[in-house]
């Protein structure tokens, strides 16, 4: 996918000095909610008692589990990761994220053994998916729960369900990584050896609010206004059932196979048009879109890291962007061209990417639907495919 840090040019360089200038903090304890959580905050309460932005890390464990040892990890990780000790308040209208003491850490992970039931695995995973849908207080940390589930003596279901509001899929990956090596040493009683984090979450967040009120700001949202200006505010995809007056978070899931041979067809094609293969795939939904909507203005988002700091790359925490990629597909395009305005809106869209999408809509003002999101309602993204299975301290993790 074409996402992830991106190449720091002069302007980047002092903006990253500056982030470096936040490491000390007048309280430590307290800072500002990033622009992002601001949001997510804010639909959280719309939603009260949901669990629609929980997200969640799944393992099976297979062998001879310590469970001390997988205790020991997780509250290193909790002393680790401010975003882990985590909850907010509001202060004066002022979103406040408040990063209790290590005493949060000073807990057992709940085993459920379900060794017993008719179908352990079944019973394992029915317990895992109530668990993932129960909601959090967003102001009483810690915003995570582990859970695990006994299914045989040996096989062990590890389940962390996390609250969206302090961690992302990149982060998920970093827990992950994380708690793998620190329970490889904690099994076998040797100390663990991390790297140091060279910031935390908080000093990001204080560093995005100071940088929204720079010039450079203004000139990403000129860039933003410029290109969405007249955009439609709807891709009415022809659907089997009336769009419900407001959204709901009930769906379904289609997959279907990609072959070998159209995988090798579109790095070709990238090739040829000097692009990258997420170029060509958005390029190719975007003509699908096309012919199903016959709309030539065709608007859609992509998630990106928003890790634009390489002193955020180790960091736990709540990055992730969203970035708007609009195409004129008219006057009947050939495929090269459509890659090739593909190309230059990503480019583009990568060059003003630190402006939270939170704010574009905040400063474009499109007309608001609760029956649908505004600037964009299609998504698309492509993630790696995850390992089958792999080695943890001892145990095998599928």
């Amino acid at each position: 996918m074409f996402c992830g840090s991106q190449s720091l040019g002069a302007d980047d360089a002092q903006d990253k000095s500056r982030l470096a200038d936040l490491l000390v903090q007048a309280s430590p304890s307290i800072y500002s909610a990033s622009l992002a959580q601001q949001r997510l905050w804010f639909l959280q309460q719309l939603q009260d008692r949901s669990g629609a932005y929980n997200v969640h890390l799944g393992l099976w464990l297979r062998g001879s589990l310590d469970l001390t040892a997988l205790e020991a990890s997780i509250r290193e990780l909790v002393i680790r990761h401010d975003a882990l000790r985590t909850s907010f308040r509001l202060d004066r209208d002022k979103l406040q994220q408040v990063v209790e003491s290590e005493s949060v850490c000073n807990f057992q992970i709940k085993v459920t053994d379900v060794t017993s039931a008719a179908d352990p695995t079944a019973e394992a995973y029915q317990l895992a998916r109530r668990e993932v849908e129960e909601p959090f207080d967003l102001s009483k940390a810690p915003l995570f729960r582990v859970r695990l589930f006994r299914v045989t003596p040996l096989d062990h279901v590890f389940l962390c369900t996390m609250h969206h509001i302090i961690t992302d899929a990149w982060s998920v990956k970093i827990f992950a990584r994380e708690l793998e090596s620190l329970y490889a040493a904690f099994s076998k009683s040797q100390l663990p050896s991390l790297p140091p984090l060279p910031i935390r979450y908080g000093d990001f967040a204080e560093w995005q609010l100071e940088w929204f009120h720079t010039g450079r700001v203004q000139q990403q949202l000129s860039y933003w206004k410029n290109k969405l200006e007249g955009s439609p505010a709807l891709l009415d995809l022809p659907t089997d059932a009336p769009r419900p007056a407001e959204q709901t978070f009930e769906g379904a899931v289609q997959s279907a196979p990609i072959s070998s041979d159209l995988i090798k067809g579109i790095k070709k094609a990238a090739s040829h048009c000097q692009a990258t293969a997420f170029m060509v795939e958005l390029a190719a939904f975007k003509v699908l879109l096309y012919r199903y909507v016959k709309q030539s203005d065709v608007v859609v988002g992509i998630p990106v890291a928003g890790r634009n700091q390489v002193e955020t790359e180790g960091l736990i925490g709540f990055f992730v962007n969203t970035l708007v990629l609009r195409d004129d597909l008219s006057g009947n395009p050939s495929f090269a061209d459509v890659v090739a305005q593909v190309r230059e809106t990503i480019l583009g869209a990568f060059s003003n990417s630190d402006v939270p999408f939170e704010k574009i809509v905040e400063v474009l003002q499109p007309e608001r639907n609760l029956g649908f999101n505004p600037i964009f309602q299609v998504m698309f993204a492509t993630l790696q495919a995850a390992v089958r299975s792999h080695e943890f301290g001892g145990l095998t993790a599928y």
